[in-house]
């Protein structure tokens, strides 16, 4: 299959490589400093309050690491594909959602329909052809990347602003299964003022995407078992979709979903250790 790799993505950062007759491409990435930040709703949030599992307000400390820029693109997971890796499917509701080969018609959009699975099978698959350690980021290293060390409600700040983030305001009347921008989902790069306090991109609407971490109770507690991928259980999705209202493209907004299922408005992003 011929590469996607197009001159956007290679503006955004994007890049490009050969290795034994393999074609990847690797993503920008931002090293998102060590530190403590404050994760969860603050007590006086309203859209907060029918939502239990936002609570309580703690302070988590993180270890560095680095996250892409975008969310992973359907020319980057091409290249997994044609090298071997599963193709997405969205088995459960296809009627629903674009089919593999009407995602390659898009190649600069966020691959989505992927299993929890099949996006660390990505991970690993580029691990071994990078020597690096690529993997999806727990939950904490997610919302201290989107919201910061300033207790943001949105990656940019505070106030909503539709122009920052693709959600149901730019979708309203056109209907959850128009996925053509801006009718729906939309390509990498589209909403450059929704960058976060680290200059992380569309952490706010579009797609879902999966965490390296179980959903568990707050607070949060990196050893309780959360991050124990071989246990059972529900995996985390955040940062809502092109079909969410404002109140969940919060950062501290919480949803999962079972590993085993690839929906179409779940993907995914990549997390580098440094």
């Amino acid at each position: 299959m011929p590469t996607l790799f197009s001159d956007t993505l290679h503006r955004l950062g994007f890049e490009e490589h050969h290795r034994d007759g393999t074609t990847f491409i690797v993503p920008p990435t931002r090293l998102i400093p060590a530190g403590t930040f404050t994760m969860g709703s603050a007590p006086d949030d309203p859209y907060a309050q029918k939502r239990e599992n936002e609570f309580p307000q703690h302070e988590v400390y993180v270890d560095a690491f680095a996250l892409a820029l975008y969310p992973v693109t359907v020319a980057e997971y091409a290249c997994a594909v044609a090298a071997g890796v599963a193709e997405p499917i969205n088995r459960g509701t296809p009627h629903l959602y674009l089919r593999w080969e009407e995602q390659l018609q898009y190649p600069e959009n966020p691959v989505v329909g992927l299993t929890w699975k099949e996006a660390r099978a990505y991970t690993d698959w580029l691990s071994k052809l990078t020597g690096q350690r690529w993997r999806l980021p727990t939950e904490a290293e997610w919302e201290k990347a989107a919201r910061g060390t300033d207790q943001r409600i949105y990656p940019w700040g505070n106030e909503w602003d539709s122009t920052r983030a693709n959600s149901i305001e730019n979708n309203e009347g056109r209907g959850i299964r128009i996925w053509r921008y801006p009718g729906g989902l939309a390509p990498v790069g589209r909403y450059p003022g929704g960058v976060s306090q680290y200059g992380i991109y569309e952490m706010a609407g579009n797609i879902f995407e999966w965490c390296g971490s179980l959903f568990y109770p707050y607070p949060y507690i990196s050893n309780d078992g959360r991050e124990n991928l071989s246990q059972k259980g529900y995996a985390v999705i955040r940062g809502g979709t092109w079909y969410s209202p404002p109140e969940n493209l919060r950062v501290t907004y919480r949803a999962f979903d079972h590993k085993g299922l690839d929906l179409g408005r779940v993907g995914f992003r990549l997390a580098l250790n440094p």
